[in-house]
Order: structure tokens, then C-alpha cells, then sequence
């Protein structure tokens, strides 16, 4: 395995790692803030453990963006040099399709099907589950955007911790993780 393919799968169990910390803290940090907030505490002042390790999260998703992009991208030059045409995308694509609102939802798994052309990608039998793998990465994307969006517009004081979110999220990225790793050591033996 290539020295950036390892760093790409490193920064993918980082993630990993913080969010199910996240998740996992959620459930006594709901409780916390919930006290704090029965008080009196102007929820402007609490603070919880959640609070905390939701900000690395985020801070995890950008390291593994930074990352993962380059090596995409890189893997796009490495498989377009050798096989012409067979990446419909072109190679910006690789860094910016996982956060470009609207592209994000098919051009990162198109992108990575193109990769894999010669690769066995259906869901069934000892294949790379390509589908399932993007299901269940968009799953989680679209519950962590729903989650921060019902906050946004919520105008009452209320407690927005939801441990059954948080957790649920941890185990669709799990899925996903799990056939990330697959799929990285794929296409370094593809390109």
C-alpha cells in the first residue's frame, strides 16, 4: 500500500474513532445539558463533552477531505494515463465532488465505479459492495445534515442533543468504513 493510500485509510478510522466518541458521549452529555438547562443556564453557556468532541469531528471530516482528495485525484491521473476515457469526471473532480452541494450526491461514487471499471462492484458475493458503501456514507451525511437543520430552525429552548441520531450516524459510517478500506486498496491496485 502506497505511503498516501495508508494516510487516506488512517484519516478514515480517525473519523471513525471521533465519532463514535461523539456518539457515544451524547448519551450522558443529552442528560448534562438537560440539567443545565432545568437550572436556568442560558443555553448559550452550556457546555458538554458532546459540544467538544463534535467540533473535532468536524475538524476529523476536513482532515480526511484533505487527504482523500489528493490521492483521488492522483489515482485519477494514474488510471487516466493508463486507461483513457475511463473516468467520466475530470480529475478536479475528485477533490471537489464530495462537497459541491448537489454533484456530492453521485459524482464521488460515479467517480470511484469509474475507477474500479475492471474491478467486481455489485453488492453480491465477495465483490466490493460499491452501492452499499455509498448508501450508507450518504445516509449518514444527509442524518448529520437533517440533525443540524432541525436546530437551525428549532426557536424554542429545548435540548438538542439526540444520542439515537448520533449513534445511528456512527453505525452507517461504520458501514461505510468498512467497504472504504476495500475500495482504497482496489484502486491502488488498479492505478
Amino acid at each position: 500500500m502506497r505511503n498516501r493510500s495508508a494516510a487516506v485509510i488512517s484519516s478514515a478510522k480517525f473519523l471513525l474513532l471521533v465519532i463514535w466518541l461523539t456518539a457515544f458521549s451524547s448519551i450522558s452529555s443529552a442528560q448534562d445539558y438537560q440539567a443545565q438547562l432545568d437550572a436556568g443556564t442560558d443555553p448559550k453557556n452550556i457546555s458538554t463533552l458532546f459540544g467538544n468532541l463534535s467540533f473535532l469531528a468536524s475538524f476529523a471530516m476536513g482532515a480526511a477531505w484533505v487527504l482523500t482528495g489528493p490521492w483521488l485525484r492522483d489515482a485519477h491521473d494514474r488510471i487516466s494515463a493508463t486507461h483513457p476515457g475511463q473516468i467520466r469526471q475530470g480529475r478536479a473532480w475528485a477533490v471537489w465532488g464530495w462537497i459541491v452541494p448537489v454533484v456530492s450526491l453521485w459524482f464521488p461514487r460515479q467517480m470511484i465505479g469509474d475507477m474500479l471499471k475492471d474491478k467486481r462492484v455489485d453488492d453480491e458475493g465477495d465483490a466490493i459492495p460499491l452501492n452499499s458503501w455509498w448508501l450508507s456514507w450518504i445516509a449518514f451525511a444527509l442524518l448529520s445534515n437533517v440533525q443540524s437543520a432541525m436546530e437551525i430552525t428549532n426557536t424554542t429552548i429545548h435540548n438538542p442533543i439526540r444520542p439515537t441520531f448520533e449513534i445511528a450516524g456512527a453505525c452507517l459510517l461504520t458501514a461505510a468504513y468498512m467497504v472504504w478500506i476495500r475500495i482504497v486498496k482496489a484502486i491502488d491496485a488498479a492505478s
